[in-house]
């Protein structure tokens, strides 16, 4: 009876908490009108049960300049919610992470430029944190920027783990509709370790920069990592892994996601794993329904030059790997992107790619193919932008030619959000093909 009566406390004391930078009010969370105007604040007295709803603005993990070890700190059984209007809006409660942008920033001493790199030298280490707990916890529609874990670009990354987000001790956050934008670490905007299994869902990831996964590192997790409906692009690692880089024991698997225009100083323009099973447990990257495109070329503009110098384009190890209906492709009258296999090679379905036999010889699995995408530079002619389409176009090979017997199941809908099978036969890559535009 006690229990029942704990419980049901906890279950009826869940309460709404606001957060608005740009208030004067009491201060105390409980409206629009008197919200928090500091993200931390919020999360300092919230509870199992909690949602922080937060408006549009800026916010810092602290007021101190010079405290780099700041961060906001997920909670389990909390919410926070980004992309309010808030009181600037004319309705405070209406939600639209694009027009109303909340931005979680490392930038605590407040003097980042886009031109130079050495200001940020001065940031948080970590912007978010998620240790030894956070079950239960969920961030979404959140843009987490400006987080500096050490200066990549010289090679010291002693401390340098996780700029925008630091994941570790077997914790299991959910991950949705956030953005990781212009992060610097040795290894990774977002850092996995210690038997962490977060779930990432229609996140993007752009503009970071570290030594090894400019995106996402991920060291000895042994659990499943999950990536549904997620994003990649100008992603850049100074050695391996322009957006991935893993040393796995462990599941990662991606749904629905795209990677275009990252790059990597060594290997693996998009993708590489260094995962091993030594007899303790699998480790397992499973691809399903992921377009690659235009990974390691030394530029971005088009049309992309001097692809020979980078051909890694998008690992270097796989070990105990499934690839399914995927597309790892690059223009026609270039080099294709090339998978080159380590200790065993993975098993791939219906998937295009070219597979190295040797340095310099290369043979289409199947037969090359154009793929057919509607405009991959789209109108600015730069890849990797907002406005590039890799969906099939009409004709496209990649139509009607997947299969439907994967593990994990399809999804119900494709990056777009559209049905995911048409025609009763899914489509190859992260788009299905819907008809002309």
């Amino acid at each position: 009876m006690l229990f029942l009566l704990t419980t049901l406390c906890t279950l009826t004391r869940a309460e709404v908490i606001y957060v608005d930078d740009d208030v004067v009010g009491a201060n105390d969370g409980s409206s629009w009108i008197d919200a928090f105007t500091d993200l931390q604040d919020a999360i300092t007295v919230a509870q199992v049960g909690d949602e922080i709803r937060v408006a549009q603005g800026i916010y810092t993990p602290t007021q101190n300049a010079f405290d780099r070890d700041a961060a906001f700190e997920l909670k389990d059984g909390v919410t926070i919610l980004g992309g309010y209007a808030g009181l600037s809006g004319m309705y405070p409660d209406f939600r639209h992470t694009e027009f109303f942008t909340t931005i979680l920033s490392g930038d605590i001493d407040h003097n980042d430029l886009d031109i130079d790199p050495n200001s940020r030298a001065g940031n948080s280490r970590h912007v978010v944190v998620c240790m030894d707990r956070g079950d239960t916890a969920v961030l979404e529609g959140v843009t987490i920027s400006g987080g500096y874990a050490g200066n990549a670009r010289t090679h010291n990354y002693s401390d340098g783990r996780g700029g925008g987000l630091y994941c570790r001790g077997g914790c299991s956050p959910q991950l949705v509709d956030c953005v990781f934008s212009d992060n610097e670490a040795g290894s990774g905007a977002v850092y996995i370790n210690g038997g962490s299994h977060p779930v990432f869902t229609r996140c993007i990831w752009q503009d970071n920069y570290a030594n090894d996964g400019g995106a996402i590192c991920v060291n000895r997790s042994s659990y499943l990592i999950c990536l549904n409906h997620c994003i990649f692009r100008r992603n850049v690692a100074a050695r391996q892994g322009g957006a991935i880089y893993a040393d796995i024991m462990g599941e990662v698997r991606m749904v629905n996601c795209l990677f275009v225009a990252n790059k990597a100083g060594g290997s693996g323009g998009a993708i590489s794993c260094n995962g091993s099973n030594d007899g303790t447990g699998r480790s397992v990257f499973n691809l399903l329904n992921c377009t690659f495109y235009g990974n390691t070329f030394p530029t971005f503009d088009h049309p992309p030059t001097n692809t020979v110098t980078q051909p890694d384009g998008s690992r270097v190890y796989w070990s105990d790997s499934v690839i399914s209906n995927c597309i790892f492709y690059n223009e026609p009258s270039e080099m294709a992107v090339s998978i080159q296999f380590g200790r065993s090679e993975p098993l791939i379905i219906t998937s295009i790619y070219e597979k190295e036999l040797e340095p310099g010889h290369r043979r289409p699995i199947p037969p090359a193919h154009d793929v057919l995408f509607v405009d991959p530079y789209g109108n600015d002619g730069i890849l990797g932008t907002k406005d590039d389409d890799l969906r099939p176009a009409p004709g496209s090979p990649v139509i009607d030619s997947g299969t439907n017997q994967t593990n994990p199941p399809l999804p119900a809908v494709d990056l777009d959000s559209n049905p995911r099978i048409l025609n009763g036969v899914v489509d190859i890559g992260a788009f299905e093909y819907a008809g002309p535009n």
